[in-house]
């Protein structure tokens, strides 16, 4: 048989006496407070506080975007350090080439103003670049094949075709023979055209012509170049504006006058009257 402990006994005593209300006997004292402290203790024990809620992190904020500016600035190449001494070079560079160019040649007025009358009165029948259209050509040389000098040329704009229709006009010796009228009716520039040209707008067109076209050049008539003095009193006259009317009749009379200035020559080109002191400006 088993033996019950002791201990377990006088519990057992204790719960009866508490049950029945009795006192019991001293003994069972000590197990009343043994069961009280229990109580006491599961009463004073803390309440197990409840999980705390997790915190959660905000998310942290997108980085701001850069302006396009800034962009292209920091991807942008940068100057490598060995380059840093030819860039600050550059501007004594620049000021070494300024200094070694020319500066552009104005051209002189007679080319000019002859060139602006020529677009404004010629270049739709002759062509802006003397190529020819409705009108014969004049580039190429053909200006001076046609007119060796400037008077009969004069004379021919001025009168216009009709007078001479149907008859050949210029130096009989050109290999670009040329009939009046062939290529239609060139109209008058002189007094009696729908056109009515000043003295010396005529003569700068001519000089336009021969200069552009036939390569005529200005200067020392010994070194077989037309004579400068003309082209000088030429633009004299125009800054000074004079308004001189052309006078068919004496167009006339210095284009006979010309192809019999320099014996045996029955048109004598520009260079060869200069020469012959034919018509020269008088100083």
């Amino acid at each position: 048989m088993t033996e019950i402990p002791q201990h377990l006994l006088d519990r057992s005593k204790a719960r009866r006496a508490l049950l029945t209300g009795g006192g019991g006997d001293a003994a069972a004292a000590p197990a009343a407070d043994a069961g009280t402290e229990v109580v006491k203790a599961e009463a004073a024990a803390p309440v197990a506080a409840a999980p705390a809620a997790a915190v959660v992190e905000a998310a942290p904020e997108p980085p701001k975007p850069v302006p396009h500016f800034m962009k292209a600035s920091n991807e942008r190449t940068r100057i490598p350090v060995w380059a840093m001494p030819i860039v600050a070079a550059l501007p004594l560079w620049g000021l070494v080439y300024a200094g070694t160019l020319k500066p552009p040649v104005q051209e002189r007025v007679a080319f000019a103003e002859g060139r602006e009358l020529y677009e404004e009165h010629c270049a739709s029948c002759h062509g802006a670049e003397g190529g020819g259209g409705t009108g014969y050509a004049f580039s190429g040389g053909a200006v001076v094949q046609t007119f060796p000098n400037r008077y009969e040329q004069m004379l021919h704009i001025a009168r216009g075709s009709e007078p001479i229709a149907g008859e050949a006009y210029g130096d009989p010796a050109s290999a670009d023979a040329r009939v009046s009228g062939a290529r239609g009716v060139m109209p008058a520039f002189g007094p009696n055209g729908t056109t009515n040209l000043t003295q010396v707008e005529l003569e700068l067109i001519v000089v336009h012509e021969r200069h552009e076209f036939g390569g005529e050049e200005y200067g020392d008539p010994e070194a077989g170049e037309a004579d400068e003095a003309y082209l000088e009193h030429l633009e004299e006259l125009y800054e000074e504006g004079v308004e001189e009317e052309i006078d068919l009749a004496e167009l006339q009379r210095l284009s006979d006058e010309a192809q019999a200035a320099v014996e045996g020559i029955p048109y004598p080109s520009q260079n060869e009257l200069d020469v012959a002191g034919f018509n020269a400006i008088e100083e």
